[in-house]
């Protein structure tokens, strides 16, 4: 499982999740001040499939989108 620390997250936690094994980082180690940015720079691409009705799933090297019904 990965963790994605937003800026409220002190980058002191996010240190003790890495030494205890934990895949984590900090939105701020990626150039984000936080996930809406992230959102806002996707959520242009996928706005007419949204708006015509599908799920849309965020991953670190894609985003995919299943338009419904399933």
């Amino acid at each position: 499982m990965r963790f994605i620390a937003d800026m409220p997250i002190p980058q002191a936690t996010v240190t003790y999740l890495k030494k205890e094994g934990r895949d984590v980082y900090h939105l701020q180690d990626k150039g984000l001040s936080n996930v809406n940015s992230l959102l806002k720079h996707y959520l242009k691409e996928v706005k007419e499939d949204l708006l015509a009705g599908a799920i849309v799933i965020f991953e670190e090297s894609r985003v995919r989108v299943r338009r419904l019904p399933l």
